[in-house]
């Protein structure tokens, strides 16, 4: 390398802009999440009306079974069954948890 060119080279060093803009970086990861959180509360709030259609669709059918089975669903029985129904759902929920891209 000639007396030019490493002149030239320290000016141009001096002159650098720096390897990473804080503000810059913060303000792309902040648009990236908002974007993931819409994206999570758009998905949510499907999940939630269908989960509301499919329970009301069932209703009929869940009662009509209650009175066919009479004495076997008391209030004992149906609770127990209920629970167990929500954290079979809340496992599943648990377990299904897609991992996040790392960005």
């Amino acid at each position: 390398m000639s007396d030019a060119d490493a002149l030239l080279s320290g000016l141009w060093a001096q002159d650098q802009s720096p390897a990473q803009d804080p503000a810059f970086v913060i303000a792309v990861m902040q648009k990236v999440e908002l974007q993931r959180f819409r994206l999570d509360m758009a998905w949510l709030v499907i999940g939630c009306f269908a989960a509301g259609v499919v329970f009301w669709a069932v209703a009929p059918l869940i009662e009509a079974l209650a009175r066919l089975a009479g004495p076997l669903t008391g209030p004992s029985t149906i609770g127990p069954v209920v629970a167990a129904l929500a954290m079979a759902a809340l496992l599943w929920s648990w377990i299904s948890d897609r991992p996040q891209p790392a960005v």
